[in-house]
């Protein structure tokens, strides 16, 4: 299987919002870095 050259929106979206979740699990991120 190839994978496409360009991501789409909704991948880095989802990749986007799973990075910040991941960071406020860990303690890394206060909640105003998330609004």
């Amino acid at each position: 299987m190839v994978t496409p050259p360009l991501v789409t929106a909704a991948e880095l979206a989802r990749a986007h919002e799973a990075a910040f979740v991941e960071a406020a699990l860990a303690g890394r991120v206060t909640r105003e870095q998330l609004r």
